[in-house]
């Protein structure tokens, strides 16, 4: 199973780019989340429901332009704040 060799211990946070992509859900997958473990989910538009629904823990939406640097920096002072 892959999420005994790449990640032995419990995740606390994970952040995903890219929302609707069935990569981003498939690596999700793969990772030792559990009910404590906090989500955060990065994209353009609002993440498809059925994303969320299957995962585990808390989950938080961060809805971004790219292409604004004020959104940008929002993101980063986010990021930064995560535990």
């Amino acid at each position: 199973m892959l999420n005994n060799r790449l990640n032995p211990f419990e995740l606390r946070s994970v952040v995903l780019f890219g929302s609707t992509s069935e990569i981003g859900l498939a690596i999700l997958q793969e990772l030792n989340l559990n009910h404590e473990t906090e989500i955060i989910i990065v994209g353009r538009r609002s993440p498809e429901l059925n994303l969320q629904a299957n995962l585990p823990g808390n989950i938080i939406t961060v809805l971004i332009d790219f292409e604004s640097e004020n959104d940008l920096v929002i993101l980063e002072n986010f990021l930064s704040n995560l535990n």
